[in-house]
């Protein structure tokens, strides 16, 4: 999944609601890691008892903490930008990219090197092209279109 992917789909659960600020901050560990964090509990400390010492809080540094103490707006800015810069920096190239691609590649009558294109990539069809080698795909097929029109 694409970091745009990641955040439209944050964006989407915060629209949904909840505890905004706790899906942040899990969707931001998820991001850093690209692992899905375990789900903590928000229950209160435990008392000191009788037969027991209080204990000595201790600052921990782990990520979930520094996460906690960012407050929601800091979090939302945070993510807008990474958004923005996923955005920026990867165009996205979807299968309808793909399949224009093939049919720029059959009207200049370059039916076999689609056919070769397809297979180099794994593919029998348009929608058998693996989603990761979507932009690789289109570079390759504006290429051999391209190498007609200058041997033209």
């Amino acid at each position: 999944m694409s970091e745009a992917t990641r955040a439209i789909a944050l964006a989407e659960a915060v629209k949904v609601g909840g505890d905004i600020l706790a899906t942040a901050e899990t969707f931001l560990v998820f991001l850093e890691s690209g692992k899905a964090p375990l789900v903590a509990s928000h229950t209160a400390p435990k008392q000191p008892t009788e037969t027991t010492k209080p204990a000595v809080d201790k600052p921990k540094k782990d990520a979930a903490a520094k996460a906690a103490a960012k407050t929601e707006a800091q979090l939302t800015a945070e993510m807008a930008a990474r958004v923005k810069a996923t955005e920026d920096a990867t165009p996205v190239v979807t299968r309808e990219h793909v399949a224009k691609s093939v049919e720029a590649m059959l009207k200049a009558n370059k039916r076999e090197e689609a056919k070769a294109l397809l297979k180099q990539f794994g593919a029998t069809s348009v929608s058998s092209v693996p989603e990761d080698d979507y932009e690789a795909f289109v570079s390759a097929a504006e290429g051999i279109i391209n190498s007609e029109d200058m041997t033209a």
